[in-house]
């Protein structure tokens, strides 16, 4: 059994978990990462959420302790940098001689700068300098982090910056940006560090890309006022958002969503720009990061994990296949059945399910479908549409569905959206309203009076 999430390219489009066309991603909003190796660590996170309860509580424990403290990343960026093109380079021709030239410069003017030298003694000043500040960081952490999640992968830390083996490292350590070494020491140094003890200097910088990605998250938790999920057992089938939101969204109003076993399908209906697709992203949105263990925007929530989530928001026809939008979303409706015909517990999303098609085939499609996502108990499901009738003739029968409504309000002529999720179904059209409010009648009917003339 996978300890992964399964999801596709098409689900992280939909809820822009990675930056596309200039826009605002998930991603961004979690990235306080100081080093590239943090950033890497963060984005492989992202790509691959996790499916078991165990190892997401563990995870939230980590990352709820370093929100409850107002910690740094103890070493510069350009340190880190520094140490890592170090590293890189495993010539044993680039190390030093005993007698401070390097080898290929035995009979040149010792006095002469000496590329290699460079490089060695700028790889050996940032490694004494990661050394002295991670030795300040941990004793302060040493008095806050006993009986924490972290506290496994501190002791780690700790014991690798204090290894016997590093003995000449620390004998070398001053709060100094760069330490004057002589030539014999420069190359010990570098012997020690970049060939000897090159695989557990590669480990502490490990161990240092997850304190990054750790002090990033907790401070997004901290600054943002998210709140951190509980995973439950598959078998729950509980899906419970308390006043959840979309975290990109200024002034984004929270809603309250409670799916289970009893209710797997929510059916929401609302009129144009009611506020549908936002609502199914923050639903979402909140879903994939709590599968990562990462603090959400809700005051609260508690999800049964899943298998897999699936999403179809922002389709996309493929011309180039000769696909149609209509074919793409049964394909798209394909996918699903697959998943869950291997028995997969899923979460999926449809935005206005087969909007590419017209209205007769819509409604039976929407009905076919909604009646056989009833019959998944297991998994959730969360249909948008603009077909009422559908709505109303499922209704009448005994399934598994919860229907709610995003309201529209009329002040006037004007609609207003309150965004707050209420039960039953819509009958808000509020379509025309819209392009009468625009003008768009009285422009075309100028411009043909125009031409006329």
């Amino acid at each position: 059994m996978s300890t992964f999430l399964k999801t596709d390219e098409q689900t992280m489009s939909d809820l822009a978990v990675f930056a596309r066309s200039g826009k605002a991603s998930i991603y961004d909003l979690y990235n306080k990462t100081i080093t590239q190796g943090g950033g890497a660590k963060l984005d492989s996170m992202f790509r691959h959420p996790l499916s078991d309860e165990k190892l997401i509580n563990e995870k939230v424990e980590i990352f709820r302790f370093f929100g409850s403290q107002e910690l740094h990343f103890p070493v510069d960026s350009e340190s880190i940098g520094g140490i890592v093109y170090y590293l890189q380079n495993e010539d044993v021709r680039s190390q030093l001689q005993l007698g401070g030239q390097s080898f290929g410069q035995l009979f040149k003017d010792i006095v002469a700068a000496d590329s290699s030298q460079v490089f060695v003694n700028d790889g050996v000043q940032a490694v004494l300098r990661m050394f002295y500040k991670l030795g300040q960081f941990t004793k302060q952490l040493a008095q806050i982090v006993n009986g924490s999640a972290y506290a496994p992968a501190f002791n780690k830390l700790e014991a690798a910056i204090n290894a016997a083996e590093f003995a000449l490292v620390r004998q070398h350590l001053s709060s100094k940006f760069e330490i004057k070494l002589n030539q014999g020491i420069l190359a010990e140094l570098d012997k020690l560090v970049r060939f000897e003890q090159r695989e557990k200097m590669l480990s502490i910088l490990d161990l240092l890309y997850d304190l990054d990605v750790y002090i990033s998250v907790g401070q997004v938790s901290r600054k943002r006022g998210f709140n951190f999920a509980k995973a439950m057992p598959k078998n729950s089938g509980v899906l419970n958002y308390k006043k959840v939101y979309h975290p990109h969204v200024e002034g984004a109003v929270p809603n309250d969503i409670y799916l289970d076993r009893d209710s797997n399908v929510l059916f929401l209906t609302g009129a144009n720009m009611a506020g549908k697709s936002t609502l199914m992203k923050s639903i979402g949105v909140a879903l994939y990061l709590g599968h990562m263990g990462f603090p959400v925007a809700a005051e609260n929530f508690e999800f049964a994990v899943r298998d897999g989530i699936f999403t179809s928001i922002n389709l996309a026809d493929n011309l180039s296949m000769g696909a149609s939008h209509y074919y793409a979303e049964v394909l798209r409706v394909k996918e699903v059945a697959l998943e869950l015909s291997e028995g997969k517990q899923l979460f999926v999303i449809f935005d206005e399910m087969f909007r590419g098609t017209n209205v007769k085939d819509a409604y039976d499609a929407t009905l076919a479908i909604t009646r056989s996502f009833c019959k998944k108990s297991g998994s959730q499901f969360i249909i948008s549409t603009h077909i009422m009738e559908a709505g109303e003739l499922l209704q009448q029968e005994a399934l598994s569905i919860k229907y709610q409504y995003l309201p529209t309000e009329m002040k006037g002529a004007v609609p207003v959206y309150t965004r707050v999720l209420k039960d039953g179904i819509t009958a808000d059209r509020q379509g025309m309203i819209i392009i009468q409010n625009e003008g768009i009648l009285e422009m075309l009917d100028a411009g043909l009076k125009e031409k006329e003339v």
